[in-house]
Formats: structure tokens, C-alpha cells, sequence
């Protein structure tokens, strides 16, 4: 059983006077903290995904992935909520305090409320807010404001595996890329995932190579076949997917599957070549 002590003062040890509390303490105060001789106080803290599920109801946490500060609504009230989310509570030139700026949490929201160049509060499906600039890319759609997932990373190229062959070889995402999609993935389940910079070679009428299930097979199946060049190819440039309808991004993997199936005449080229793309969702 947990035990309880009462106290009127804490004074930590000399030379730094710190009071250490282990994580699963928990600290009443009755009355006023006062904090002497001291100029700060420091807050609880941390990345995105390592803040408590379900804490008592005000703690505060430090948003180090976004730099705000943020506090505990509850479960069902909105859960962790940014205390000064962009622009709340400056002054304006009149003096009066500026609105909070509105939280995109759904597809509907990011069509309405997403404008290139413009930084806006994005709902993380992790738990709390993060602050995305959208931009504006020329899609298969046509020009399209697009969340930005970042590089992909370098990913190694295929080898001519032979006539007649069907080949796949695993490759790795980069990690922050993998954490956008985490994070705003759901926004965009049943839309559009593109991907810049693809580049291969292959025989153009009859050696089709493609990505497969990029993050799992949750989130995306089977890219449409290129044949010959990558980039020269205007329908695959950007190399875009529908991906399929999830109710959360958070599980997605780093895995990349990549496939290159041959016929049985000339070696037309290697498929995909090293490259180092960058992806965005739109819809």
C-alpha cells in the first residue's frame, strides 16, 4: 500500500537544492507553491508520442516535437489541448486579444482551412496538435494544396533479375517521413499519396517494376506498373497511389516493397535506380 507524507516545506539537498520525484509520485499541494530563489519551473515534458494517455485533469506537458505548451482537457473533451495554439492571446495593434487560431482535425476542415505557405494546428492522430505548412504541388489531379510528408530517403535501387522473373526486394523509410504519415495519415484515408523523384529503367513494352504496400498493407496495395523511364513518364510523374480507407495512420510501418517483373527477351534495365524521393498526401 502507498504510503503518504505531510509536509509544510520541501528544500532539496545542497549544492543544487533539486526535489527528485519518481514517476509514479504524486505531488498534492494545499494552498501556494512558491518556488524561492529560483527563476523558473520546470514543466513535465517530451516528444509527441510519450505524453501520458490519461492524466488528472490540467497537467501540463511540454510539447518538445512542436515547442508549446499544452494542457489535460480529459478523455472525451478534447484530451491534450495547446494552452496558446499560434496566434491566442497576442495583442493585436488595437490591443484586443487575437482569436485562437481553429485546430484542422478532419478532411473536410484541411479543405476548407489549408492555404500554402500559411503555418496552422494540425491534429496528430498520437494525441495532441502540430504545427504543418501546407503547399502547392502540381499533381495528377492538377494543382492541389498538399500536406508535406518529407523525403522518403535514399532508396536503393533493383538489379535485372533475369528473364521470365518476378522479384520484390524490402527496402527501409526514412523515419520522419514515417512519423508524418503516423501523425496525419488519417486525415487523407481513401485519398491520394504521391510520391516525387522516382527514377528506373526498364524494357518500356514488357518489364513493369512498382512499389507495393508502402507502410504496410494496411495503408497502400499495388502502384501502377512503370515501364521504361520513371521520370520521363509524365503518368507516373509524380508516382501517385489511392491509398486505402483506414480510420488511423498510427501504426503505419517503414517497410517499402519493391517489385520487378521481367519477360523473357532483353535486359532493358536494372528498374528502379537509387533515388531519393519525397512524398505529400492530397485529395
Amino acid at each position: 500500500m502507498p504510503g503518504r507524507l505531510n509536509v509544510a516545506d520541501i528544500q532539496g539537498k545542497s549544492p543544487n537544492f533539486k526535489v527528485h520525484l519518481e514517476n509514479d509520485t504524486l505531488l498534492e499541494i494545499h494552498g501556494d507553491l512558491r518556488l524561492n530563489n529560483q527563476s523558473y519551473a520546470p514543466i513535465p515534458g517530451g516528444p509527441d508520442n510519450e505524453k501520458p494517455s490519461n492524466p488528472l485533469y490540467g497537467s501540463l506537458w511540454m510539447n518538445t516535437w512542436t515547442g508549446q505548451l499544452e494542457y489535460w482537457k480529459g478523455p472525451g473533451k478534447g484530451g491534450w489541448q495547446y494552452i496558446n495554439p499560434g496566434s491566442a492571446g497576442a495583442n493585436t495593434e488595437s490591443g484586443a486579444e487575437a482569436a485562437p487560431q481553429p485546430i484542422i482535425t478532419s478532411l473536410a476542415e484541411w479543405n476548407s482551412m489549408a492555404q500554402a505557405g500559411v503555418p496552422h494546428l494540425v491534429q496528430t492522430a498520437l494525441g495532441g496538435q502540430e504545427m504543418v505548412t501546407p503547399q502547392t504541388q502540381q499533381t495528377q489531379q492538377g494543382s492541389k494544396t498538399v500536406l508535406p510528408l518529407g523525403s522518403l530517403g535514399s532508396i536503393s535501387g533493383t538489379s535485372f533479375p533475369g528473364n521470365s522473373a518476378n522479384n520484390t526486394w524490402n527496402r527501409t523509410l526514412n523515419t520522419t517521413f514515417v512519423e508524418n504519415f503516423q501523425k496525419f495519415g488519417y486525415l487523407f484515408s481513401g485519398q491520394r499519396l504521391a510520391i516525387e523523384g522516382v527514377l528506373g529503367q526498364s524494357e518500356s513494352c514488357c518489364d513493369p517494376y512498382r512499389y507495393e504496400s508502402m507502410f504496410g498493407s494496411t495503408y497502400t496495395g499495388n502502384w501502377a506498373d512503370i515501364r521504361g523511364s520513371a521520370s520521363g513518364n509524365s503518368s507516373h510523374n509524380p508516382y501517385e497511389i489511392q491509398l486505402n480507407s483506414f480510420s488511423s495512420s498510427a501504426s503505419a510501418s517503414s517497410n517499402l516493397i519493391l517489385r520487378y517483373s521481367t519477360d523473357g527477351s532483353v535486359n532493358g534495365g536494372q528498374g528502379f535506380y537509387t533515388h531519393t524521393p519525397s512524398g505529400y498526401l492530397y485529395s
